[in-house]
């Protein structure tokens, strides 16, 4: 059984938001660990204090409305432990991914209402900082068909592939494309015939796409508009994070691609 830790806003939760979590719970065979923040950085932002050192206050949520969240998983058959004590700050979240197979962050709480829009430090600091691999859920996220792995020759990269197919073997039998945008010119997709037969263990169908021009460009183009996909990053390096999660791309590439994102680094 995997451990699944969910970091949710509290005062925005949405029963609905469950089904994205009972998909990820049932393809893990997982145990589900919410944990609740309330939207209090902003506040503290503008008081001057760092995202990264801030103590988020306490989630204030009515007992009888946590009841109701907390049947409603009941009859889902998820198991959830609410942690409600003390606030939870970046620091507290990586800590508790230590001790975690798979760390959930929804998109649009994550992004809109924890931090302000311009300042997505939660976004991208969680997933370089984590210590075990993070999944990005868009709303209504439950239901994969298809694999995209970003590929750059790198053991980054085959790291990412090989965490993942531990993590989703019931993605198996499914499709896979492996997208790879050459850094220094070369064309030629790295032990191509190697990677093919390792896929093809787990995949019916496996696709290479190469594209030219800059991966953090070329990537997100490639994913807009797809449906039912999640995309796995680990190619291009420890900045990888820096590149895709930038303020200048974080919109761009979690804002208008629907899309799960598995985020993970050796």
């Amino acid at each position: 059984m995997k451990r699944i830790v969910a970091v949710v806003d509290a005062v925005h939760f949405k029963e609905e938001q469950l089904d994205s979590f009972q998909y990820v719970t049932w393809l893990l065979e997982g145990s589900l660990k919410i944990l609740l923040l309330e939207n209090e950085t902003s506040r503290a932002m503008r008081a001057g204090q760092q995202p990264e050192d801030m103590w988020l206050a306490p989630a204030q949520i009515p007992p009888a409305d946590l009841e109701l969240l907390e049947e409603e998983c009941r009859e889902r058959g998820i198991q959830t432990v609410w942690h409600r004590g003390r606030g939870i700050a970046l620091k507290e979240v990586v800590r508790e991914s230590r001790f975690a197979d798979l760390l959930l962050i929804d998109r649009n709480t994550s992004l809109s209402n924890l931090f302000p829009a311009d300042v997505p430090g939660f976004i991208k600091d969680v997933p370089a900082d984590a210590q075990c691999p993070v999944l990005v859920l868009p709303e209504g996220a439950d239901r994969f068909r298809e694999v995209v792995f970003t590929y750059n020759g790198s053991y980054s990269s085959v790291y990412a592939m090989k965490k993942f197919l531990q993590l989703f073997p019931r993605l198996g039998h499914d499709k896979a494309t492996v997208v790879y945008v050459p850094e220094k010119g070369i064309p030629i997709v790295p032990n191509e015939q190697l990677l093919k037969e390792y896929l093809q263990l787990y995949f019916t169908e496996v696709d290479f796409v190469v594209l030219q021009g800059l991966p953090e460009v070329e990537i997100r183009k490639f994913l807009l508009g797809k449906k039912d996909i999640v995309a796995v990053m680990g190619a291009y390096g420890r900045n990888t994070f820096s590149r895709f999660f930038n303020p200048g791309n974080t919109r761009s590439l979690l804002r208008n691609i629907d899309l799960p994102v598995f985020i993970t680094h050796p």
